[in-house]
């Protein structure tokens, strides 16, 4: 999916799709059941923390992995999952 939409040929967990008025997310549960065991969390969480991160793009947060928007978006999705009392993790996007 990430191949044919964004030209990039490696798995992903979750995409957004915006469409102006909210959107849709795509979510991989192989590969966030995959992640979740390597890093030792819990896979309801984790899911959680993935499902959050697709919203917030389609809420217009959006990173290019490096620098002030990478780091405004991580702590945006830190502060949600805090609240929510689900501890956030080292989320490493595909």
């Amino acid at each position: 999916m990430k191949k044919v939409h964004l030209h990039v040929d490696h798995a992903t967990d979750v995409l957004s799709f915006p469409d102006g008025r909210g959107g849709d997310i795509a979510v991989c549960p192989r590969l966030v059941e995959q992640d979740a065991k390597r890093d030792g969390r819990d896979g309801g969480e984790y899911l959680a923390e993935v499902i959050l991160h697709g919203i917030l793009h389609l809420r217009g947060l959006v990173h290019d992995y490096r620098g002030a928007t990478l780091a405004r978006l991580w702590k945006r999705q830190a502060k949600i999952l805090s609240e929510s009392r689900i501890n956030p993790s080292a989320f490493r996007p595909r």
